[in-house]
């Protein structure tokens, strides 16, 4: 999976931009971070569930998509 310029905001706010990020297949991460800071966003995002408002994110070479069942959580 791969994120590349990914930025999120909500009207005026913006939870994160200009994430760059690579997470190759067998590896683990973790996100943490403050109340309100993004992080069940962040993953929704990567699941297909919430669109980026700038950048792409890809898994397997193509457009992250709801539903895919090339992602486990």
């Amino acid at each position: 999976m791969s994120l590349r310029g990914a930025s999120l905001s909500f009207g005026r706010r913006t939870l994160w931009e200009g994430l760059d990020l690579d997470i190759n297949p067998g590896e683990f991460f973790a996100v943490l971070g403050p109340n309100g800071s993004g992080k069940t966003t962040f993953l929704k995002v990567l699941l297909g569930l919430q669109e980026l408002s700038a950048g792409t994110a890809v898994l397997d070479g193509r457009p992250v998509e709801r539903g895919s069942r090339r992602i486990g959580y």
